[in-house]
């Protein structure tokens, strides 16, 4: 795939794998992804509302592309259980022909 690739990977985060799971079930309803990856087990270690805080999450990958994401990340707004949920878009320089298709397909679908 060509370096101006329209993949864009999401990194977010949430307090528990079914709460992860039903978000990454909508956003698939909708097609705003075509693959959501939770990894759960993760530990975040932050200042929030001035207290130290360390906690347990899910960190999830999302794949989506460029066209999307504004889509995707208010939909994440309205359903995460966050007051300011992780969203972090990242550009993919490349990716395979099969799995950038797939991705563009999936969240692209013909009418």
């Amino acid at each position: 795939m060509p370096l101006d690739c329209e993949i864009r990977l999401v990194i977010t985060t949430f307090p528990d794998e079914p709460a992860a799971g039903e978000a990454i079930r909508e956003f698939l309803r909708d097609r705003l992804i075509a693959c959501g990856t939770m990894h759960p087990g993760c530990r975040s270690i932050f200042v929030w509302d001035g207290k130290l805080q360390d906690s347990e999450e899910v960190t999830v990958f999302l794949k989506t592309t460029a066209a999307h994401v504004a889509a995707l990340e208010e939909k994440l707004q309205a359903i995460h259980p966050y007051d300011v949920p992780e969203f972090l878009v990242l550009e993919v320089s490349a990716a395979s022909k099969a799995y950038g298709d797939w991705i563009s397909s999936f969240c692209n679908p013909v009418p």
